[in-house]
Formats: structure tokens, C-alpha cells, sequence
């Protein structure tokens, strides 16, 4: 059963490689959307239906 073992390595390793490289993506079109707000403005408008901005108080 030494294979199981190794099945369940290779599957964490792959899980994190997807996981990092999607956070890796979000951020970067976030930063991008920063710098650039005119290409984004419908990512700008989801941001701000989905995630209002929040009162000071």
C-alpha cells in the first residue's frame, strides 16, 4: 500500500500548484484593475455591487 501514499502526495502537490496559481491570477487582475481602472470598469462595478465599500466610522 506504499502507492497510496504517493497518489495522495502527488494530488496535494498538484491541489496546491491550481490553488496558487489562481491566487496568484486574482491578484494580479485585482493590481491590474488598480492601475489601470479604465480597462476594468466591469470588474470595478461587480467589486461594488458584491463588496460595497465600507463606512468609516
Amino acid at each position: 500500500m506504499e502507492g497510496v501514499g504517493q497518489v495522495q502526495r502527488w494530488a496535494l502537490f498538484y491541489l496546491g500548484l491550481v490553488w496558487g496559481t489562481l491566487a496568484i491570477l486574482i491578484s494580479l487582475a485585482f493590481f491590474y484593475c488598480e492601475w489601470k481602472p479604465e480597462k476594468c470598469e466591469a470588474f470595478r462595478r461587480w467589486l461594488e455591487r458584491n463588496y460595497p465599500p465600507r463606512r468609516k466610522r
